[in-house]
């Protein structure tokens, strides 16, 4: 039979469980409200890419205080093509153009990116905004992609979501239990290998970005020993943002993100850019995709009085790690190029500035002819063999008709003399060669849009197991008249 100290012990252990128990609760509470608090003041805690980035910012105004600021928005094809710190260096006493761009956004996620920003009391004098299909095409806001959002951003992105109840649902467990949501954060500051690996990797990322935004990833450091693979990679990459390119017009939600960052921005007495980076497929889509394109750009940076800086022209294949980020090296050329464009869009008083950045008319090789080959030995420095039959596609990107100059050398496998007859756009000959070359220059008026020149020969051909060869283009150029 149980003694009364036996009953005491028993209840005051239940007492001092029931204490525990409450003090355990208070104390969880009270982290949950400490977190919150911390993440309020501190946005690297719920989203160190941004936060990284806002402290950079107030870094550079506060010691440059006076002087215009300007942010871009956009993807990884601002954060890592356009080089501000480089840029800075050339211009110390011009604006503070700083690099805001969060890798992955859409016309959704740069509102977001503006809506921080105003609330964090940055007041730029100018916000240039990314736009390219790919990016507003994309699908709408899903809470399991956006554990970095606070109160305030999912408020914004439940208006341009197909699942806005979902939304609401994550708002408000994130902000019960901010421990559990925010967990990665603080996994990276504590205890790194605790976090997957791809997840580590981005975070590491972020540690790399510069006092003027800008993000050098190490991975863009392409040297002459990785070339190979690289352009293989360009080439991989084609045929999806070919698909891509098909798919459909910019969604209403995305038109709408876009009306209601130039609406802030007006507010606020900001100017808005428009900018659309390189992107070294422009030449591939097909004509009626890139007239929809095109029709969707000018809608656009009509629609909103903003000024467009069209980029998509800049750039050969080596300059390009995927098709559309640059190599390191190659974003520091590109952005020399894009400052003078960019800096007088940012101060034109009348706000209607643009560019087009228009390259030379793009030469595919196709069936036929073989790849380029080089050699040391006189007149054979660059040359590429072809078939009986070969052709070539010329795509003028320029909305109207450019003059240019093709200039090649012909020469048959075959010493006997024979006929190449090129048929194209404004030419229609047919000429003489031989084993020795012969200098050919013909200007053309070159239409709008993709257009085949077509070679044929009727040479004595060489049979081999890999490729039959008839004859040979020497030196092959094309030049567009004036430039």
């Amino acid at each position: 039979m149980p003694t009364a100290g036996a009953t005491f012990d028993r209840s005051g252990q239940r007492r001092r469980g029931r204490a525990r128990l409450a003090w355990g609760v208070v104390a969880f509470v009270a982290l949950q409200v400490a977190l919150l608090l911390w993440a309020s003041f501190d946005p690297s805690v719920r989203d160190p890419e941004y936060g990284r980035r806002e402290a950079a910012v107030r870094g550079r105004t506060r010691e440059h205080p006076g002087r215009p600021l300007v942010l871009l928005l956009g993807s990884s094809r601002v954060t890592v093509n356009v080089d501000t710190d480089a840029l800075a260096a050339r211009h110390p006493d011009g604006p503070l153009v700083f690099n805001f761009g969060i890798n992955g956004s859409g016309p959704e996620r740069e509102l977001v990116t503006l809506h921080r920003a105003f609330a964090a009391g940055l007041r730029p004098a100018c916000v240039v905004v990314e736009t390219h299909f790919d990016v507003y095409r994309r699908p709408p806001p899903d809470a399991t992609k956006y554990a970095r959002d606070g109160w305030a951003d999912v408020g914004v992105l439940t208006r341009y979501s197909d699942r806005p109840d979902e939304l609401e649902r994550y708002r408000v467990t994130s902000h019960l239990a901010p421990w559990y949501f925010h967990r990665q954060s603080l996994q990276l500051g504590c205890s790194p290998d605790l976090v997957p690996k791809p997840n580590r990797d981005a975070a590491n990322d972020w540690q790399t970005i510069t006092p003027w935004g800008y993000l050098p990833m190490p991975l863009l450091d392409v040297g002459d020993e990785e070339r190979p693979n690289n352009l293989l990679r360009v080439a991989n990459t084609r045929p999806d943002m070919l698909a891509r390119s098909e798919r459909g017009q910019m969604t209403d939600r995305s038109a709408a993100a876009f009306r209601e960052m130039k609406g802030l921005c007006d507010s606020r007495g900001c100017r808005v850019v428009l900018f659309h980076a390189p992107d070294l497929y422009t030449a591939d889509y097909a004509d009626p995709a890139r007239a929809r394109i095109d029709a969707e750009l000018a809608g656009l940076s009509e629609s909103l009085g903003a000024p467009l800086l069209d980029f998509r022209q800049w750039g050969r294949e080596e300059d390009f790690f995927d098709g559309v980020h640059l190599t390191r090296e190659a974003a520091r050329r590109f952005t020399a190029d894009l400052e003078p464009h960019l800096l007088r869009a940012v101060s034109d008083p009348a706000g209607r500035t643009g560019a087009v950045w228009q390259a030379p008319p793009v030469v595919r090789w196709g069936d036929g002819f073989s790849a380029e080959e080089a050699t040391d030995s006189p007149g054979w420095r660059r040359f590429r063999w072809c078939a009986a039959d070969g052709t070539l596609t010329l795509t003028n990107l320029s909305p109207t008709p450019r003059r240019v100059v093709l200039s090649f050398s012909p020469q048959s496998y075959a010493p006997g003399p024979c006929n190449l007859a090129i048929e194209g756009p404004g030419l229609s000959e047919v000429i003489g060669i031989t084993a020795g070359p012969k200098d050919v220059r013909r200007s053309l008026l070159l239409p709008s849009g993709s257009h085949a020149i077509r070679f044929r020969c009727d040479g004595t051909p060489l049979v081999h197991p890999a490729r039959t060869i008839v004859f040979a283009l020497h030196e092959f150029e094309l030049t567009v008249e004036g430039k």
